[in-house]
């Protein structure tokens, strides 16, 4: 096995072990918040996914702090995937 094919390997499991964070952060939010982001419009959730990355996820690289930028950069990737999943929905290429 090349080393190519072990890396990529590697990187589809770390951005796997990833989206999974961001799915528990999702649904650890979803008691207190429900699912009202299915309501808001796709402005309103880029907007929101730029002040997290602007705000939240630059302080805690130029901070170096790292509980905070996993917490914070797994609340853009939650955001992300709302933008995804209603964009995906909008255009049909989802099953309702």
């Amino acid at each position: 096995m090349s080393f190519t094919k072990i890396r990529l390997d590697e990187s589809r499991g770390q951005l796997l072990a990833a989206a999974g964070v961001a799915l528990g952060v999702y649904i650890e939010q979803e008691k207190s918040k429900g699912d009202g982001w299915r309501d808001e419009s796709l402005s309103l959730l880029y907007k929101h996914l730029f002040n997290e990355v602007d705000d939240e996820v630059r302080i805690g690289i130029k901070t170096c702090n790292t509980s905070s930028l996993v917490r914070d950069a797994a609340d853009a990737a939650v955001l992300s995937l709302m933008i995804l999943a209603r964009a995906l929905e909008q255009s049909g290429e989802t099953s309702k």
